[in-house]
This record gives structure tokens, sequence and C-alpha cells, in this order.
């Protein structure tokens, strides 16, 4: 008997041993343990960098951008996931501001204008030196002038070198690398049934030419079913490197879901047949190169619609999401360059719509930072000691409002432009990585949708970032029957003409339904 109670203590012991090792170990990864980014090697970034040759002065001395260093992108010391452009800002002036005066107001503060965009008065600002805080304090004052609209420092967007969800600039949830099968173009059919876009091809003989942009990976133009109107814009060997090559698969699955050649040998479709893709490099750049794409896709290169399949890293979603300030500041001076910019081309008589992946965040576990200010962050030891969810995790937390900085825009002319995407899967079921909100405007297939990759190859891929091209080559359909529409016809068009519901939590969405769309405005355009 005596030998038995002993047993049991030294096995309670052992027990109660290993539950406080484990508990220990739990809270020391919970306050010790630092969240996992992964870092982009920017001295390999020249390919992206070099992109911003196409807006060189020379070429246009009313629409230009000085290109970045990489020398020159710094991260903010509390927090080295926020990066900025060293000594740069970026400013949006009132319509009836000349460039004599905002240059005269810049040259006061000892700045100098490095790039120009005058369809949109927006202006790439620099100073000889200039900290974080004192760019933010120029930016403060230059917004009180009344001759400003807004103006932030010139925030760099990087690409960490993983693209899983948690991490990636890119939305794309997963990849399977997959051979020309019956099975996988059986899946894409069923993804093509659910939206009805056989029968919004039987109207193609009437489809015009269109323009259809993408913010992206860059497109490998070289595939044989897809064509880049700008081409020459860029060199797609230069991002055949290990860093590139995820986006630019990515870039290119994107493009084949929107516009590939119909009834070609690896049985994929892309939506419409009569776009002409504009393609722009969304990886490793700075908000100012963004603001440009945009402005010369929509203003000089009349594109109706175009699609924007990435989004911010899951750390600053999941902070803004649960209301963190620094996250929501952030997100707010960035959305508000966004649609002063837009809401100028707006006024000026450009009609578009920018089509936003809601990303895929939702099933993402995030744990509380402690000394960071995205105040969320991704912990992978933790994750799989903390079986029981004993600590500050949160999961499905992830707001689509937040996924960019289009989806966060509250202008009401600018946001009826605007249409988010979430994603179903072939049943019509809502995909469990989709982010939710009330910034979704629309569902569409965005599980194992077949398409184009690099070296002509052909691969499955799931996200959100799939869905968003159907909708888009939908839009491009629709402007494609009818040029005089309005982005915000077109929009109501798209989230108006479904025949089926997905329901989620509290929302309810419209799954894209293409052929009730197109046959829509045909029979428009049939009774004018």
């Amino acid at each position: 008997m005596i030998r038995t109670n002993k047993k049991k203590k030294i096995v309670l012991g052992v027990v109660c041993a290993l539950i406080a090792v484990y508990l220990t170990t739990l809270f020391g990864c919970y306050f010790f343990e630092p969240s996992t980014f992964n870092y982009a090697d920017l001295s390999l970034a020249d390919a992206a960098f070099d992109m911003y040759g196409i807006f060189d002065k020379s070429l246009n001395d009313t629409f230009y951008l000085k290109q970045i260093d990489e020398n020159n992108i710094v991260a903010l010391e509390n927090d080295n996931r926020l990066k900025f452009i060293v000594g740069t800002i970026i400013l949006v002036a009132e319509n009836d501001a000349e460039y004599s005066e905002i240059e005269d107001l810049i040259s006061s503060i000892n700045g100098s204008i490095c790039g120009y965009i005058e369809c949109s008065d927006f202006y790439q600002i620099e100073f000889n030196s200039a900290s974080y805080e004192e760019l933010v304090d120029i930016c403060h004052k230059l917004s009180e002038n009344e001759s400003v609209i807004t103006a932030i420092p010139d925030y760099f967007e990087e690409t960490p070198a993983s693209d899983s969800p948690a991490n990636s600039l890119l939305d794309d949830y997963t990849e399977i690398a997959s051979d020309d099968n019956t099975e996988n173009k059986n899946d894409n059919i069923s993804a093509l049934e659910l939206i009805n876009a056989y029968e919004a091809w039987d109207y193609s003989d009437y489809f015009n030419s269109v323009n259809v942009g993408m913010i992206d990976g860059v497109v490998d133009y070289t595939n044989s079913d897809i064509e880049v109107v700008n081409a020459d814009d860029y060199s797609v060997d230069a991002f055949y490197t290990d860093e590139y090559l995820s986006s630019i698969n990515h870039g290119t699955h994107v493009a084949g879901i929107i516009g590939a050649e119909q009834n070609n040998n690896f049985g994929i479709d892309g939506m419409c047949s009569t776009a002409e893709i504009y393609s722009y490099n969304g990886i490793n750049n700075s908000i100012s190169y963004w603001i440009a794409s945009l402005c010369r896709m929509i203003h000089y290169e009349n594109v109706k619609a175009i699609n924007v399949s990435m989004g911010c890293n899951t750390f600053l979603i999941i902070s803004a999401s649960m209301g963190d300030e620094f996250a929501l500041n952030y997100y707010d001076n960035i959305c508000g360059v966004f649609e002063a910019v837009l809401e100028k081309l707006i006024d000026s008589g450009d009609e578009f719509v920018i089509v936003q992946a809601a990303g895929n965040s939702a099933y993402s576990s995030q744990y509380k930072v402690f000394f960071e200010c995205f105040g969320y962050g991704d912990k992978k030891i933790l994750s799989c000691l903390d079986l029981l969810g004993l600590l500050d995790t949160k999961t499905g937390v992830a707001d689509a409002k937040y996924v960019f900085y289009f989806s966060n825009i509250e202008n009401e002319k600018v946001r009826e432009r605007i249409i988010v995407v979430g994603s179903v899967n072939n049943y019509g079921e809502y995909s469990i990585f989709s982010n939710t909100g009330e910034a979704v405007d629309i569902a569409a297939p965005g599980e194992e949708i077949y398409s184009s990759v690099t070296y002509n190859s052909f691969e499955l891929m799931s996200g959100t970032s799939m869905a968003a091209p159907f909708v888009t080559g939908t839009a491009a359909m629709l402007f494609a029957l009818d040029d005089t529409l309005t982005g915000a016809e077109v929009k109501e068009i798209l989230t108006s003409t479904y025949s089926a519901t997905v329901s989620v939590d509290e929302f309810t969405y419209p799954i894209l339904n293409a052929g009730n769309a197109v046959s829509y405005v045909y029979d428009l355009i049939s009774a004018s």
C-alpha cells in the first residue's frame, strides 16, 4: 500500500510538473515570443523598382515620379513591419491650386517637387533629411493649408518572402500544382456554371474591345493565351526569380480568369474574350507608385475595370479590425489619398470600377503582441501550444473593410465604384478563409480555380484573389456591351442581378450571376 501511494505521488508530481512546464512555456511564448514576419530582400527588388521608369519625367512632364532607392526604405523605430521612404511625402492639392502655388508652398519649408500627376493634382515631394516624426509633422501642417486636401509620408508596402495568407501582400490562400486533366477542367466548369458564365458568353458577338487593368504580381505575357497591352513596360524575365516567382504566378493566374483566350487546349476560359489587359506591379512598391498606376490606367489608358487581388498583411488587418488606434490612423491616412485622387478622376469624367478581393484572413489565429504598434501578430510556437485557446487569440475577426485601401473608402461617389468580393466554393458555400463584413459587396467562386501560370502552364489556386477576377471579367463584359455605363451603374447591375445568395455570420451576400448581368444590359440596349 505504501509503495502504491508513493507511485501515485510520483505520477501526480510528474503530471503537475509537466502542466507547470506547459503553462510556463505557454505564457512565456505569449509575452516574449516575437511575432513572425518574413521580409523580402529589397536588394533583389530591382525589377520592381525599374518599373518606375514608365513614369520618367523625360517621357511626360505632367505625369512623372522619382524612382525609389532601396537604401531609402526604412522602418519605424518601434515596428519594422511599417516602412516609409526617407524624406519623402505625397500630397493631393485642391482643384484650383496652381502648380506654382504648391511649388512655392513646398519651397517655403525647404522641400522640392520630384513627382507630379496633373490629372489628379498629385505631388511627390522630397526633403534633404527628415525623420518619420518630422515628416508626419510636415504633413499635418501642409494639410491645414487651404490649397491642400491631404498629405502623408510615402509609405512602402513590402511583400514578405513567404506567400502564406498571414504574411503575404498577395492574398492567395493556397495553390495546388496540377497537370492538364479532365478533373481540373470540371472544377473550373463548376465555377463557370455557378456564375452562369455560359449564358453571358452567348452575347459575345456584341462585345466591343474593353481595357481591363490589374495591380498584382506582374503577368507573364509570354503565356500563349494571355495578351498584355503594356508588355513593353517591363521585362517579364526580370521577375523570374525566387523572390517574385509566386507573385508572377499569382498575377498570371488572375489575368487568365479575366481574359485568357477562350476555347484553348488547356480547358480554361477567360471571362471576357475582348479584354485588353494592362498589368501593373503591386509588389514591393510605394503608395505613390500605386497612385500613378491608377491614374495612368484610368485617365490615360481608358481602363474601365481594375482588378486588385492583393491586400495588407494580416497583422495590420486584425489590428484595425480590433480597433487599434495606430492601425486605424494608418488606414485612414492612406485611404484619404486614394479617395481624393479617385474623386478627382471621376469629376474629370473618367468612369471605372475597382474590384477588390476581400482577403483571406478569416481563419488566421492572431495573438496580442506587446510593444509593437500593430497590436496583434502571428506566433507559430504559441499557436502549436495553445491547443485549448487559453490565451488572447483572435480568429475570425478580420474585417474586409481593412483588407486594402479601397475597401475602407467611405466617400459615396468613390465607394459606389468599388466592388469588394468574397469567395464561395462551387456549391455556393462561403469559403472558410474569406473575410466578411459590411464592406463585402458580392461573392464569386474562389476555391480550386484552374487558370494560367508561368512557363505556359496551368494550376489550381484558391483565395479571394481568384474570386475577384470573375467579377472583374463580368464588369468588363458589361462595359464591352455598353461603354456609356458609369462605374456606379456597373456595380449596381452586378450586385442586383443575382439569383442566389450566401449567408455567413450575420451577413448575406449576392453570388455573381454573369449571365443575368450581361443579358440585363443587352436588354437595355435593345430597348433603347
